[in-house]
């Protein structure tokens, strides 16, 4: 069998092929178009989220597209629009008979030209601080106080929030311990959790607590709940007691 000859690649032809490889890795944008991806906490791609660049001069003037099953998305930018585009997205999930709403972030939400073009990923995030530092991502959980129990310095009462299934993204969560400050547990990321709590004991063995979802009623070692949309925003409730 005669096996081929390759022609060996010439040093130019080389560069130039590594130079592509470098351009393509860096993500370069193209001019007239947003491009990019998006995740979730997990880094797992999110299909269907609404990604808009929002021109900065004219009023509700945006360029929408929506990701597709491998999180990616394209959007092409007008050419005769004066002004620059901002970066944004948004994505809506139906969890256990509610749909949310969520605000993702980008990795970069500086403003850009359409000739320019840009390259922004977008990250859906449940928990952390806002960009602002006003406040949380995350959703609150109440924690209140039945037969027995008074928050504070003489009782520090320890609840772990442990997700019951998937979080709302898809990602699996992780448990969340937290001694109860102010009656509320902050910034959980937004799932279905079984409670347990106890007290902790100065120099003595923690004592379990009894849990009941909402305000009471139904109480046991350990109680599982969703959260829900209420005036106060989103939110889930759990009593605790002592057996």
């Amino acid at each position: 069998m005669v096996i081929p000859r390759v022609k060996s690649i010439s040093p130019l032809l080389a560069a130039l092929l590594a130079l592509g490889a470098v351009q393509a890795d860096t993500g370069r944008p193209t001019p007239y178009t947003m491009t990019g991806v998006v995740v979730n906490s997990a880094g797992q791609p999110v299909q269907g989220a609404e990604v808009f660049a929002d021109n900065t001069l004219y009023y509700n003037m945006n360029a929408l597209a929506t990701t597709d099953a491998k999180g990616r998305y394209t959007i092409k930018l007008p050419k005769n629009e004066q002004g620059t585009w901002a970066p944004g997205a948004t994505v809506k999930r139906k969890y256990h008979g509610v749909t949310y709403e969520f605000r993702l972030y980008a990795d970069n939400n500086r403003a850009f030209s359409a000739s320019d073009g840009a390259v922004r990923k977008f990250t859906w995030r449940l928990s952390g601080e806002l960009p602002d530092g006003d406040g949380f991502i995350g959703q609150r959980v109440f924690i209140y106080g039945g037969t027995g129990i008074t928050f504070g310095a003489q009782q520090r009462v320890e609840v772990t929030l442990t997700p019951d299934g998937p979080l709302v993204d898809g990602s699996p969560g992780k448990p969340i311990t937290r001694v109860v400050e102010e009656g509320r547990i902050t910034d959980v990321p937004l799932g279905r959790y079984r409670a347990t709590a106890r007290i902790l004991r100065s120099g003595q063995p923690p004592l379990p607590l009894l849990v009941s979802p909402g305000q009471g009623g139904n109480y046991a070692a350990s109680a599982t709940a969703d959260f829900e949309k209420t005036y106060y925003g989103i939110t889930m409730e759990f009593t605790v007691r002592m057996p």
